[in-house]
């Protein structure tokens, strides 16, 4: 004899169908979180092995210090690592040098996906106080050859002559004409300073175009600078510095080249878009024929130090920077 079916055994049958369906539906999503897992585990260490870390640190560090007036990078205990969709991610800590002491001033993270023109750059600066963005002006037009000028610092040796003895500072500037970076490291050499960046013209509104800003007869453009020499093994690690000095100029300049050549031929997109800007072959180039032409500086001392350069005639548009009680010790 056959059971009459019910609604109530319907209801029984609907609620057993949906309880198997929800098991098979929680059974597949755990096994593609499970695959998942794997996946990205496997991802991440078939990455650690690879050099590509290490090559994105060295690209970021280096449009860092080279575009950022007196910042450098510390590269110890940095974060690096790639997402499922393969978008490689790195950190570096941003510090400057301000008298003898470094202060971090925040971060810089990078995010570099399979389009290399697609690299995002953050930065966060956690610390405004240490962190200046300075301005420097191009001495001549290059388009014309007119001279051009610098906006007033006079406040600069005012509240240099103000500060305590017991101080040390940052100052940033700019130069009445385009200088040899011997020529400026020697006469810094006669002051009890550390010189921590140098704005480099290399060709730019002449040789190639590029942003520029101007007012009244001042004009500027994205400054690069001459910075400490950072040397790399073949794993892109960073194994050496040699700092700013009137004895090792000529090192520093030749491995800034060395590097340049080295990042754009390694990877051109890269090095592109990490330094967010077109004509990274022609600075090079600038820089092989025609030498490396100063026009400003970033320095870091005593105050009281300092404040002697306003005896410079070739120093304009001061700017001023951090200020910190005194930790005065140069070692280089």
């Amino acid at each position: 004899m056959t059971e009459k079916w019910t609604d109530k055994m319907g209801k029984k049958a609907l609620r057993r169908y949906r309880f198997t369906l929800t098991l098979k539906i929680i059974r597949v999503l755990l096994i593609i979180l499970f695959i998942g897992v794997i996946y990205q585990m496997v991802l991440q260490i078939s990455y650690s092995k690879t050099d590509n870390q290490e090559k994105l640190q060295t690209y970021a560090q280096l449009a860092a210090e080279w575009t950022m007036p007196g910042v450098m990078v510390d590269r110890h205990g940095n974060f690096g690592d790639i997402s499922a969709l393969m978008t490689e991610r790195t950190l570096i800590d941003l510090k400057k040098r301000v008298g003898s002491a470094d202060k971090g001033i925040g971060t810089r993270e990078i995010h570099k996906p399979l389009v290399t023109s697609f690299t995002r750059i953050d930065d966060t600066i956690n610390d405004q106080d240490v962190y200046s963005e300075y301005q420097f002006y191009l001495p001549y037009d290059p388009r014309t050859d007119n001279q051009l000028a610098a906006s007033s610092g006079e406040v600069v040796w005012e509240t240099l002559e103000r500060l305590h003895e017991g101080t040390v500072t940052e100052i940033a500037f700019s130069f009445d004409e385009y200088y040899r970076t011997e020529e400026v490291m020697e006469i810094f050499d006669d002051y009890d300073l550390t010189v921590s960046w140098l704005p480099l013209y290399m060709g730019e509104l002449k040789n190639f175009d590029t942003d520029w800003s101007a007012g009244g007869d001042t004009l500027r453009v994205d400054p690069w600078g001459l910075s400490s020499a950072q040397y790399f093994d073949e794993n892109w690690r960073n194994h050496q510095t040699g700092y700013l000095s009137l004895g090792n100029i000529e090192e520093v300049e030749t491995q800034m080249i060395h590097n340049m050549n080295l990042l754009y031929e390694e990877d051109e997109s890269l090095a592109e878009a990490m330094f967010q800007v077109p004509k990274f072959e022609e600075r090079v180039e600038f820089l092989e024929e025609e030498g490396f032409k100063v026009y400003g500086a970033v320095v870091t001392g005593p105050s009281k130090e300092l404040l002697k350069l306003q005896e410079e005639e070739m120093i304009r548009g001061e700017q001023i920077g951090p200020i910190e009680y005194w930790n005065w010790s140069p070692t280089y």
